[in-house]
């Protein structure tokens, strides 16, 4: 899949708001398309290991969004609650 096309001043006004390093973030309340600009976001600002490189790990974000089930509870949105708390 494509990496998602975003309006980038949704991005910059998620990451300005702090919500990235609040425990009042709440994914739900944002696109997955958002959402994945923030995981990456969450990723490089942990610091990337040496050799994995942003395509990378764009493919990653973008396969677990693909592989989470449709249900209430474990789907995209948890995974990036759970990213986003540790």
């Amino acid at each position: 899949p494509e990496w998602p096309a975003v309006d980038d001043a949704v991005v910059a006004s998620a990451i300005a708001k702090r919500h990235l390093v609040s425990f009042d973030f709440d994914p739900t309340t944002l696109p997955s398309d958002v959402l994945c600009h923030l995981a990456m976001a969450m990723f490089v600002s942990a610091g990337l290991p040496e050799g994995v490189g942003q395509d990378s790990v764009r493919r990653l974000i973008l396969a677990v969004r693909a592989s989470m089930p449709d249900n209430s509870y474990h789907n995209f949105f948890h995974v990036i609650d759970v990213l986003q708390t540790t």
